[in-house]
């Protein structure tokens, strides 16, 4: 099974995703990259050990621009706030999909879907 599209749009979301969980984790953590493929679908999720996002800002997480206020904060490298934004901009131009949610334990996680083709 295989997914048709711009490779490097489609790594350069995965990259964004993976930074993000990287730089917002404790540094002794683990990121975990899962992956699973059916007949219709290529999923990808990118757990992390942050600190999660707040309810309002999780809605807003695919938002040019749009940073939460832990992340500005901590943010020594001089952040955007566009990764997540062309990481969404990407998914969507392959006519998949990608969500945020908060775990329950803590941290984020990240999914994609994208179709496979028949």
């Amino acid at each position: 099974t295989h997914i048709i599209g711009f490779r490097g749009a489609i790594l350069g979301a995965v990259e964004n995703i993976v930074r993000n969980a990287v730089k917002h984790s404790p540094t002794d953590s683990k990121v975990v990259i899962k992956t699973a493929v059916n007949s219709s679908t290529a999923r990808i999720e990118v757990i992390d050990d942050g600190p999660g996002v707040s309810p309002q800002d999780l809605k807003r997480l695919f938002e040019p621009f749009f940073r939460t206020r832990q992340s500005a904060e901590s943010d020594t490298n001089g952040g955007t706030g566009l990764g997540l934004a062309i990481a969404h901009r990407a998914i969507e131009l392959h006519d998949g999909q990608i969500e945020a949610r908060n775990r329950e334990v803590g941290g984020l996680v990240v999914t994609i879907l994208l179709p496979t083709p028949d």
